[in-house]
């Protein structure tokens, strides 16, 4: 074969660039720190490092979602933190009116400042967020969702809307809650009926908010007082009968038909049967103990106070008419704002009588019980948004961690290792030194060198 010297020529020429560019790639990955300088040094790893980054793109803005998700919250937990405040202090108010030492001019001076919390109470239902949205207003979050209306009542514009936001691939948290949840879905009496004094009462009997004890039956109870038979055999005080109605669709109001309790522990189809037999003699109700437990049907309350007894005609046309009564019934929702109004109506009654102040402390008693249902509301719901808050901790430590490991194994892809490089380099210029060598000698042969 022959071999020419151009192609040695040739041949040398392309060691030496080869060496060359080996040496350049090693020397820029080296002043770079990257081991991958084009996605062809390693398409696999180039691959891999742009879904890698692309996670974390995507994981920032999911943390960025995170923060603002935090920062509602906060929001709505101190705006709740100060409505739970004025909650307590309207109920320490109540308290303190609903003592029977009060003048006119003290429960008037109460009923001022009851009036400015109740502004503020409806100032925080109305707060903004950092974005100018009102919170409480659902999905309607440039529509102002709670207003005073003309008749003494409150209406909200929002809606039942829950706004969530995307904090992880398929994890999303509430950031907020409608005002008709938070405000105005209240229970009111003991969160399952509630009780009531008769509108025409004129005796000093206060019903208790009672309770449920065993298994409760819904309905509507009435509690009704008749003067015992004379003379009386253990009390003058008077005795009481219940009437009961079952929940119809829609529901009915009293008045109740059937009498579930009597003195004989015997039932009564109607009002008026029972009546007759006791008018006759064959019957009573149960004689009252003030203060003494009530209890039918699930549910049990006390009264004390006389309540007024009715009357009671002599033979020989022996007529029972009932006096005051006191009825028990589902309970119904109220907004929080609607009970504080309550209470500065309650605050305006009059005094002048024993029953006018026996239906003040029955409507005081109300309101109390009505404020402490509406305490415990926006307790539950600061712990939920509690709950929330911590969804979102422990999800941005997710985001954090998995964006830590994707930067590692991107590292890993991408990054230069030293000690590698500066090997690689060291022989690169040996190989390169020699090759420079051995294309010397060679350029140096001829055949005239031999030729003697």
């Amino acid at each position: 074969m022959r071999v020419s010297t151009p192609l040695i020529y040739n041949n040398s020429l392309d060691g030496m660039l080869q060496q060359q560019s080996l040496l350049n790639k090693t020397q820029s990955q080296i002043s770079s720190g990257l081991r991958m300088l084009a996605p062809a040094d390693d398409p696999y790893g180039a691959s891999r490092i742009l879904d890698l980054s692309g996670g974390i793109s995507t994981n920032d803005q999911f943390a960025k979602n995170a923060d603002y998700a935090t920062n509602r919250l906060a929001m709505a937990d101190t705006t709740l933190d100060s409505v739970s405040e004025y909650i307590k202090r309207v109920r320490e108010l109540s308290i303190q009116a609903n003592n029977g030492t009060q003048t006119v001019e003290s429960l008037r001076d109460i009923s001022a400042e009851v009036e400015l919390l109740l502004d503020g109470l409806v100032s925080l239902g109305n707060t903004r967020d950092s974005n100018g949205e009102y919170i409480y207003g659902g999905y309607q979050g440039k529509t102002t969702p709670f207003a005073a209306t003309t008749n003494g009542t409150f209406a909200y514009f929002g809606d039942q809307g829950q706004r969530k936001v995307r904090i992880g691939g398929s994890t999303f948290v509430e950031v907020s809650d409608s005002g008709d949840d938070v405000f105005r879905f209240i229970r009111r009496g003991n969160g399952v009926f509630e009780t009531a004094e008769g509108a025409a009462n004129v005796g000093t009997g206060m019903i208790d908010v009672g309770s449920v004890v065993g298994t409760y039956t819904p309905g509507y109870y009435e509690i009704k007082f008749i003067q015992p038979p004379q003379p009386a055999a253990f009390t003058d005080l008077p005795q009481y009968y219940v009437l009961y109605q079952p929940i119809t669709t829609p529901p009915a109001l009293p008045p109740a038909q059937q009498v579930i309790v009597s003195g004989s522990g015997a039932a009564y189809a109607t009002e008026a049967v029972f009546l007759a037999a006791v008018s006759a003699g064959a019957e009573n109700g149960v004689s009252y103990k003030e203060g003494a437990t009530i209890s039918f049907n699930g549910l049990q309350t006390s009264i004390i106070g006389t309540p007024d007894a009715g009357t009671r005609t002599a033979p020989p046309v022996p007529i029972v008419t009932p006096g005051d009564s006191f009825t028990l019934y589902p309970s119904t929702n109220q907004d929080i704002f609607q009970t504080v109004q309550n209470l500065v109506n309650a605050l305006a009654m009059p005094h002048n009588t024993d029953a006018n102040k026996a239906h003040f402390h029955n409507a005081m008693n109300r309101v109390i019980a009505d404020l402490d249902q509406g305490l415990g509301n926006i307790i539950d719901y600061r712990a939920k948004i509690g709950g929330r808050l911590n969804i979102v901790d422990r999800q941005k430590g997710i985001l954090d961690a998995v964006n830590i490991q994707s930067k590692s194994t991107i590292s890993q892809l991408k990054d230069l290792d030293y000690a590698q490089a500066a090997t690689s380099l060291s022989r690169q210029l040996l190989g390169l030194e020699a090759a420079q060598n051995s294309f010397a000698k060679t350029q140096s042969l001829s055949l005239f060198n031999y030729i003697r």
